[in-house]
């Protein structure tokens, strides 16, 4: 088990790092790794104090469920950012491009719509309709 997590921390960790050499402007990145670090050495401060604090057994339950938490929330905040960039959060087209099959978003069935739906076709015409908000 320590193998496997310890596995999907160094693959965690590669990905953060693509995400940002691949987002963030060059002069910026300096920037935000300094932010990163801080935030990273921040929480890891607030592990030890946690573990300092309740280190009895008995208490050991609420050391988990923080533990819990704070994975859950990575896991909504990257699926969140997949979503708002890719329009999807589970890269269903890439795995299933994989197995040789398509895949249409369900935005995409029956509408019509060339993109995701909070952006503008770039291929449509403006709209003509007289609104006059």
């Amino acid at each position: 088990g320590v193998v496997l997590a310890r596995f999907g921390l160094w693959m965690f960790d590669l990905t953060v790092t693509q995400l940002l050499q691949e987002t963030v402007l060059e002069t910026e990145r300096g920037v935000i790794g300094g932010v990163q670090s801080s935030l990273n050495n921040l929480f890891d401060m607030l592990h030890f104090i946690l573990v300092i604090v309740l280190p009895n057994p008995e208490t050991f339950w609420f050391l988990i469920l923080v533990s819990i938490f704070f994975v859950f929330f990575g896991a909504v905040m990257y699926f969140s950012y997949t979503y708002r960039i890719l329009g999807s959060s589970l890269h269903i087209d890439k795995i299933l491009q994989c197995c040789g099959r398509s895949y249409i978003p369900l935005w995409r069935r029956n509408t019509g719509l060339s993109s995701h739906p909070s952006t503008t076709p770039v291929d449509s015409e403006p709209s003509t309709s007289t609104n006059p908000i």
